[in-house]
């Protein structure tokens, strides 16, 4: 089961509650198994490489504030800028969600400000494509005005304006995973929380990420 934004805990539980069920990405209800993503590991990355560009004003269009996924990818984006003493003002921050919509919203509400961040990391690719958009819109040129990073990848990525910039994840591992959990929970064992760590977060370079000027 993959959760979406608007699933409350109440309708995980519910799903959950005659049958043994393995929860994706989200670890939604204590009592169940999970399979998760290593996501303050991926939210390190994507951060640490725009560090690494250079630049050091950096926002998060993150997903929604109740969403435990997007909540570890901003504590390793918090980590990375924490590592290089950056603090990450509130006004550099926007807990929206992960669909294109969300993206834009958020990007607008960030970019409303006169002083505005040299880059930006997003949610998901969907977010991020919602950023781009956005951006366009807005007037600002993706990466000459702003760098954009997605934490997540997808063909999405590829086929964008400008094709994205992205954090690659093992989702193969994370389905093989997921298969292994269910095996193990008809078979009669306890519920376990997985997480997958290897292969390790690895940024896939395109075109929507520059050094600032």
């Amino acid at each position: 089961v993959q959760l979406t934004n608007d699933s409350s805990p109440s309708e995980a539980r519910r799903i959950a509650r005659d049958i043994p069920t393995v929860f994706l990405i989200s670890h939604a209800v204590e009592w169940t198994s999970s399979v998760l993503l290593d996501d303050v590991r991926a939210g390190q990355v994507a951060a640490r490489y725009l560090l690494d560009a250079g630049h050091t004003d950096i926002a998060l269009v993150g997903g929604t504030a109740t969403h435990d996924a997007a909540n570890r990818r901003e504590q390793g984006f918090r980590a990375a800028l924490d590592a290089e003493r950056l603090t990450v003002p509130d006004r550099r921050i926007a807990r929206v969600g992960f669909s294109v919509e969300d993206g834009a919203a958020g990007f607008a509400r960030i970019f409303a400000r006169d002083e505005r961040p040299t880059a930006v990391v997003v949610a998901n690719v969907n977010a991020a494509v919602g950023v781009l958009d956005e951006a366009r819109a807005e007037g600002y040129r993706v990466p000459d005005d702003v760098s954009v990073i997605a934490v997540g990848d997808s063909d999405v990525a590829t086929h964008s304006w400008p094709p994205l910039t992205a954090v690659r994840l093992p989702l193969y591992e994370l389905g093989r995973a997921a298969v292994a959990q269910v095996e193990h929970l008809t078979g009669g064992g306890e519920p376990e929380r997985v997480v997958v760590r290897e292969p390790e977060p690895v940024v896939m370079e395109r075109d929507s990420v520059r050094s600032p000027a």
